[in-house]
């Protein structure tokens, strides 16, 4: 969370502070950040050059160590943005 989506960090800590006494704002507050990541899920950091690098090697592109049913290669699933899917 705090590598690949420092921007809801501090909102995952403080629900995370939560889960042993959850109440009705905390789950609004789920609600809320489910639907912030439904409308940012595209969003991300974009490395670009004007021109090629040419001190860097080549290199094979690194080996995915996930398995095949982790990767979600066929589809997807697309779930509603007000609901909380674990």
């Amino acid at each position: 969370m705090t590598t690949c989506r420092p921007d809801i960090a501090f909102t995952s800590v403080k629900l995370s502070q939560s889960n042993s006494a959850p109440n009705q704002l905390h789950y609004h507050g789920l609600k809320h950040t489910i639907k912030y990541l439904y409308a940012t899920q595209d969003d991300g950091i974009y490395y670009w050059r004007t021109k090629p690098c040419d001190n860097l090697k080549e290199v094979p592109p690194p080996k995915i160590n996930s398995a095949l049913h982790d990767l979600l290669l066929d589809k997807r699933p697309n779930h509603q943005p007000n609901v909380a899917v674990a």
